[in-house]
């Protein structure tokens, strides 16, 4: 048996073909726009968070550093009064805890024979600014920050 093509200008098996991946294509680069954008916006969403994040972090150390700096005018008797506005928390809590930390002076073998002398010990308190795992704190004429377990100070 033999089959001729259909020339009667009536619907071809290749003419169906065509039609079908027009409309595939458009699907598809519909789709893989559609895919890319989502992952744009995905991924720059959490940069964006991310880089306010840190900004907010780096904005919470200057406060505290300039804090440092005012606490010192006060005990070198320079002002009975210094003010710090320490800034918008975005998302993150100022606090003090006066029980933060200790200092321990020892005069090691003071009086000759072995003995030990304790000169001084005290609490040291701190003022902290914790946002998510980081917090950075005032404490001990230092300023630290804390990520995790990884301390920084300066």
């Amino acid at each position: 048996m033999y089959y001729l093509p259909m020339c009667d200008g009536g619907p071809s098996l290749q003419a169906d073909r065509r039609s079908q991946s027009t409309t595939i294509g458009i699907v598809l680069i519909l789709g893989i726009t559609l895919l890319g954008t989502g992952l744009v916006v995905g991924y720059g969403t959490q940069a964006i968070g991310d880089t306010e994040r840190v900004t907010t972090l780096s904005k919470a150390e200057h406060s505290l550093t300039q804090f440092d700096s005012k606490v010192a005018i006060v005990a070198l008797g320079e002002s009975p009064v210094q003010q710090v506005d320490l800034g918008d928390s975005r998302g993150g809590t100022y606090s003090a805890d006066g029980d933060a930390g200790w200092i321990r002076v020892v005069h090691r073998n003071a009086t000759g024979n072995g003995t030990d002398t304790e000169l001084y010990n005290a609490s040291l308190g701190a003022v902290k600014y914790e946002n998510g795992d980081t917090s950075v704190a005032y404490q001990g004429g230092g300023v630290w920050r804390r990520s995790g377990s990884v301390v920084h100070g300066h």
